[in-house]
C-alpha cells in the first residue's frame, strides 16, 4: 500500500469527554481548532451538563461532532459505547 493511500484513510478523533466545563469549552475546542495538524475530527461527549455547555458547543463550535447524553454517566456511556480502544482521553480543562 502507497503512503498517500495510507493518508487519505488516516483519521485522528479527539473525543473530550465535558460535564458542565462550559467554562473550560472555549478555549479548549479552540486550541484543537489551532493545530497546524488537520487531518481529525473532535468529539465532544456531553454527560447530561446543565450549565449550557451543549448549547454553547452548537452555536459556537457547529464542526464539533457532539454527543448529547440526559445524565452524567462518566465514561460508562460517555464515549465507551461508541467508540472502539485504543482511546486517549483528555478534560475540557486541557490546552493543546
Amino acid at each position: 500500500m502507497k503512503l498517500k493511500d495510507i493518508r487519505e484513510r488516516m483519521l485522528v478523533s479527539v473525543v473530550v469527554l465535558n460535564y458542565n466545563g462550559i467554562e473550560h469549552l472555549d478555549a479548549c475546542l479552540t486550541s484543537l481548532m489551532n493545530q497546524t495538524f488537520q487531518d481529525f475530527e473532535v468529539v465532544l461527549a456531553d454527560n447530561g451538563s446543565t450549565d449550557g455547555s451543549a448549547l454553547f458547543v452548537k452555536e459556537n463550535f457547529p464542526q464539533v461532532n457532539l454527543m448529547e447524553h440526559k445524565e452524567n454517566t462518566a465514561l460508562q456511556r460517555g464515549i465507551t459505547s461508541q467508540w472502539l480502544p485504543p482511546l486517549k482521553m483528555v478534560p475540557s480543562t486541557l490546552r493543546f
